[in-house]
């Protein structure tokens, strides 16, 4: 089986760089994972910091999974819970085109990796929500509970190609 774990970047000071709590916090979430063969971050320096603090090097950086885009921002706000990703996600908005351009990332990212590997992504609240809601259509993302803090978010297994299930990670 295939993980991807998808998680939130860590806390943040006033400016785009993670503070010193965000640094531990960080450091703590990455001395208990496992490691991945592939970390993935959005282009933003939060996110970068967030996997070096974690203690793993970054191989691939994505504006996709930088911001959700002013449209899907005015469809549903970034700190809403994983289920509300779900319930408004409808054909033909703007919403829908986003989960489906980070469904196709997800799953390239999923066939570059080996079987039995492991990938890391760290991105942002409301694109964590959006790829759960894309990934895992029909399933109880209420289940997840309400949006992720910081370096919280989930991971979602695959067998032969699909999406095979998935588990919440919390702090």
């Amino acid at each position: 089986m295939k993980v991807i774990e998808i998680r939130r970047h860590s806390v943040r000071g006033a400016g785009a760089h993670l503070n010193q709590k965000g640094v531990d916090l960080a450091r703590g979430a990455g001395n208990a994972m496992k490691r991945p063969a592939r970390v993935i971050t959005s282009t933003l320096e939060r996110a970068f910091e967030t996997a070096i603090a974690m203690g793993f090097a970054v191989d691939e950086q994505y504006g996709l999974l930088a911001t959700m885009g002013d449209g899907v921002s005015a469809e549903i706000f970034w700190d809403s819970p994983y289920a509300d990703f779900s319930a408004k996600m409808c054909a033909g908005t703007a919403l829908s085109h986003f989960a489906e351009e980070l469904e196709a990332l997800i799953g390239r990212i999923a066939a570059d990796i080996p079987d039995e590997g492991r990938a890391l992504i760290i991105t942002h609240g409301g694109i964590v929500q959006t790829i759960a809601a894309a990934c895992l259509p029909g399933e109880d993302l209420s289940k997840l509970g309400g949006p992720p803090s910081y370096c919280e978010g989930l991971e979602l297994y695959f067998e032969e190609g699909k999406f095979a299930g998935y588990k919440a990670i919390r702090m």
